[in-house]
Formats: C-alpha cells, structure tokens, sequence
C-alpha cells in the first residue's frame, strides 16, 4: 500500500430505527444493527460494512458476524498495516460477507493509491440510478395498498413485494392496484414455496415477475411457470450464471454475499456474454454499504433495475445520507456516533 501506514481498524456496531417494520418470510424485523468497518490510513478514512441480519435465515447472524469479526480482526489489521489487504481477501472466502467488506476496504484503498474515484477505478461510469423499492409482507389486501400507495407518492414506479405462500391471498388482493401503480411488479419469495406450495403460484398472473420462488430449482424444470423467474440467492458464482440461462431466469445479485467485488463484476460479466438479464440488489444497507450498491448500480452492463432505494426510504436518519443529490466526494462522510452500541479496535 505505498509508503502511508494506516492508523487503525476499527469495527462498530450500530442500529438504526426502521421507519416502519418490515415483515419478510423470515420474520419481521424493526430495528436494524450492523457493523461498520473503518480503516484510518493516512489522512484518509475508508469504510465498509458487514450488513448481516438480527435473525436466522439470511445467510450468518449479525451475532455471527460480530463473533468472526473478532476472531479475525487481528489478522486484518495486521494484513492493511502490512499491505497484504488482497491475500487476507482470499483468505476469507470462507466467510462471503466479510470477504466483501475486506474487499471493499481493498478496491477503495486501491482506487486512492491510484488517484481515482471507485467508480472509475470499478471500471464504471455515472448513470442515473431508477431502483426498485420494496414492500415488506402485510397482513391485509387494505394495508398492503396504503403501503403501495406510499411508495409511489415517494417517486419510485417500481415495486417489489415480499411473499410467502401464507400472504399470497393478500398479494393477489393488492396486485392490480400494484400493477395500476407501478411500472413493474416483481414478487420476491425468498425461497418459502415448496413443491407442495408450488401449484398455488399459478394464480400469479404470468406477466408478473417472481423472484427466487423456491430454492429447489428442479422445481422449475419439472413444474414450469409461465412468469419471468428471477435468481436470487440461488446465484452465488460465475457458474450459476448458466444455470440461470438453462432455466430462462434473470438473476438479481447481492454483492455483499458474494465475497470479492471481483466476483460480482465476473458474475455480471458473465451474464452479459451469456445474455442473461441482470441487476443489483441490496441488503437494508445503511448508507455506507448502500453507497458501493449505488456504484455498483451504475455498471454498463446491468439490463434489470436495481433493488435500490435512497436512504431514506427505509430510515428516517442514517450514518450516509445516499440520496438523489448525493455527491460521490472522498472521504465519505459517515456519522455514526448517534447510532453507536460498541466499537473494537484492532
């Protein structure tokens, strides 16, 4: 990393208050806790962030990560004071999420060193970024559509809704008002319908996107759905990409599961030389990982609206504003202090 010796790594957990509670196929959810990594180097400051949830069925607890991040703190420290950021990358492919935070540390540091942006650095040029919202589970037709309602009188003209196969009778309920409202509609399973739940989405009109329906992909094989399918959490390497074109899918990513930054570029080039449509979607980020999302979001080569929404979308307050006059300058200036339940220095 040149001649400048970094200062510290520091890790905090914050929470920051959800403007309403978001109920998913997982659970509901209400407040939003997340570690925040800092790397003081130099006179520069980068930031990243390990977004796991409170609650199981994500991927590694928040708990989880907090406990790992202990565990290897040392060895990451000592890899930025040594310039070694990129081998201790690879030595964390075991740990996706935090392989991405360290990475994303790695290709800001990198792009500094170097004189550019991270968006020039990623090979990436600024376009405006039209996201896709999304709507928690309801449990009636009538609140659900006051929420859809909110949504476009916030700005956005597409929607993704959350499902389950016990709120499918709500979501049908609410679907034409969604569709009169928005642009798009996708509806997001998060894997929940089994075979036996499987029949039941032939109600869902066939012009209606359905994201990630099922984590058995024989599904589709054997029991075909007339609707657009996307990929979601079933993509987790370049090699997935194929799949997701063998089935007809687009695929959504989740670069904070994904380990690297590399490894989310190589999946979207990928799909761009296979044809499969392809976007970027998020992890209820605070401001500092929805900042690399809204990088991320600007590839040339997505074809599918990202999942992105501004901050204040899902928070009334964050550490990083990301907004439509969000002006991408470094450092990022992230104010976490009101947010703050523990640090460690390493």
């Amino acid at each position: 990393m040149g001649g400048m010796m970094p200062i510290k790594l520091l890790a905090h957990v914050i929470e920051l208050p959800l403007r309403t509670p978001i109920r998913t196929g997982h659970g509901a959810i209400a407040m939003r806790p997340t570690i925040l990594l800092e790397c003081r180097y130099g006179d520069a400051i980068f930031w990243s962030e390990i977004p796991a949830f409170a609650h199981a069925g994500y991927g590694p607890t928040h708990a989880d990560m907090w406990a790992l991040l202990a565990k290897e703190g040392p060895a990451i420290a000592k890899a930025v004071a040594n310039g070694a950021l990129a081998d201790q990358v690879t030595a964390l492919r075991h740990s996706p999420m935090l392989c991405h935070a360290v990475d994303a540390l790695h290709v800001q540091v990198q792009a500094f060193e170097h004189g550019q942006s991270l968006m020039g650095a990623l090979g990436i040029a600024p376009r405006p970024v039209d996201g896709r919202a999304m709507v928690g589970l309801h449990s009636s037709p009538n609140t659900l559509i006051t929420a859809l309602e909110a949504v476009h009188k916030a700005g956005y003209s597409a929607v993704k809704l959350k499902l389950s196969p016990h709120a499918l009778p709500t979501v049908l309920a609410a679907l034409p008002q969604a569709q009169a409202l928005f642009d798009e509609v996708v509806l997001d399973a998060n894997g929940t319908f089994t075979a036996n739940h499987w029949p039941a989405l032939l109600d869902v009109p066939p012009h209606v996107v359905l994201e990630q329906p099922t984590h058995d992909l024989g599904l589709h094989i054997r029991q075909p759905l007339p609707n657009p399918v996307r990929l979601d959490e079933a993509v987790t390497g370049v090699a997935d990409v194929a799949v997701a074109r063998d089935l007809g899918a687009g695929v959504m990513l989740k670069p904070v599961t994904l380990g690297p930054v590399s490894d989310t570029l190589a999946i979207i080039n990928e799909c761009h030389a296979l044809g499969v449509p392809c976007g970027i979607s998020g992890h209820l980020d605070s401001g500092v990982g929805r900042y690399l999302q809204w990088v991320l979001a600007q590839h040339p080569k997505l074809s599918i609206r990202p999942d992105f929404v501004w901050s204040n979308y899902y928070f009334s307050d964050d550490v990083l504003m990301i907004t439509p006059a969000f002006v991408d300058t470094a450092p990022l200036a992230v104010d976490y202090g009101r947010f703050f339940t523990a640090t460690c220095a390493f």
